[in-house]
């Protein structure tokens, strides 16, 4: 089995990109199958040169192009052109991101561009205070023949709130679980710990049927944390990422190039430090 199907902590580049925040989400993104086959799968769309949409798709085939490389074995990775397009180019999907707090719409774009590679409105994505000033043209742009395809979903925790409280306030939102859960902080949270390492959710429909008492819900899916983007310091001034690597069950610490095993995590967080925070957290359905 391939490292491209199969990501093991040597198999794939451990330092992407210039920014550490960029880099940290590149990380828990393209380490999970689901993601690298939405995004190898995403298919090349017949636009017109007036097409409303071209700005958007020329972005989302630039982000194929750079997983893509990424996937290949031996290839030296070098996307300062892609973070620079991105960031500073002409496009509306990427907020400059010079600092931590700034950088929250990057991390934020990333993940619904993950999203839109669907091609469907119907993705499960949940946003509050989305970057993108003209994200409905995309989220409402036509099918790429993709549509039907539901990974991820997203919403933002808010300050003191439990992780499981907050998908739960948001569960209306939506019709299903997705296969991929994103949880994003919108805010320092003062309290790392305690994560949920894993927790059950009850079915959005038998949910808002049951007049939104968890209590009286049957149906429970199961889902299991897999990775977080941390951030250092109360300005966010630095990111990294914390990757669970399934097939062996060993959590991996990565700070730009270097990469450290944390056996004990996440019921021991101390190698961490009281310093980090958790901005984004990346849960799989079981």
């Amino acid at each position: 089995m391939s490292n491209y199907d199969n990501p093991q902590p040597k198999g794939i580049p451990n330092e992407i990109g210039k920014g550490c925040w960029f880099a940290a989400m590149s990380q828990v993104l393209f380490r999970q199958k689901e993601v690298r086959c939405a995004i190898r799968d995403f298919p090349v769309p017949e636009l017109t040169d007036d097409s409303e949409y071209n700005e958007y798709i020329n972005n989302l085939l630039l982000l194929k192009k750079y997983f893509e490389q990424i996937a290949t074995p031996n290839v030296q990775i070098s996307n300062q052109e892609l973070i620079y397009s991105l960031r500073y180019g002409t496009n509306k999907l990427f907020s400059p991101a010079e600092t931590g707090k700034e950088s929250s719409a990057l991390l934020t774009s990333l993940v619904q561009l993950f999203n839109t590679l669907k091609g469907s409105k119907n993705t499960s994505l949940i946003t509050l205070d989305t970057p993108f000033k003209d994200f409905e043209q995309v989220y409402n742009s036509p099918s790429t023949g993709k549509s039907g395809i539901k990974y991820s979903s997203h919403c933002y925790l808010e300050e003191g709130e439990n992780i499981r409280s907050a998908f739960i306030r948001s569960i209306s939102d939506i019709l299903y679980l997705p296969k991929l859960l994103f949880l994003e902080c919108n805010d320092r949270n003062e309290a790392f710990m305690p994560i949920i390492p894993e927790m059950e959710l009850p079915e959005p429909i038998e949910y808002r049927m049951k007049g939104k008492d968890e209590r009286k819900c049957v149906s429970k899916v199961h889902y299991k944390l897999v990775a977080l983007v941390v951030y250092l310091g109360s300005d966010g001034s630095h990111a990294n990422a914390l990757i669970l690597d399934e097939p062996s069950n060993s959590w991996y610490f990565y700070d730009d190039s270097t990469v450290t095993k944390q056996p004990n995590f996440p019921n021991d967080p101390s190698p961490l430090g009281r310093s980090h925070w958790a901005k984004m957290y990346l849960y799989r359905r079981q």
